[in-house]
């Protein structure tokens, strides 16, 4: 698998950026690149920001789209949160694609982006 600095630089030697005049306009383009790359593959803690929960369902709360979910053990899945509030406390509950509560969820990322 290539380095994302690798892969920064084959991005610069594609046209258009290979006409690039300045050495300055492909430092950019590779930066650029870099930066767009390590957003997206950024894990997001889960005291930072959880994923949008806004579909209704027959369950309680709301749900989030699913997800990449990174455990306190290091090990990732696909999975899905359900937030809400029952008898008057709140709740974030993770559950992967098999439907196993995921209790130790420190990290997540979106699967694709929009």
């Amino acid at each position: 698998m290539q380095s994302i600095e690798q892969a920064a630089k084959e991005y610069v030697q594609l046209k258009p950026y290979s006409t690039l005049e300045t050495p300055k306009l492909k430092d950019e383009a590779y930066d650029g690149f870099k930066a767009g790359v390590e957003f997206a593959t950024k894990w997001i803690p889960v005291e930072q920001e959880l994923p949008l929960c806004y579909e209704s369902g027959d369950w309680d709360g709301l749900r989030s789209d699913f997800v990449l979910i990174k455990d306190k053990y290091n090990n990732w899945s696909k999975g899905i949160l359900y937030s809400g509030i029952i008898d008057g406390h709140n709740f974030n509950d993770w559950y992967s694609t098999e439907s196993l509560e995921m209790p130790f969820v420190t990290h997540w990322r979106p699967i694709e982006l929009k």
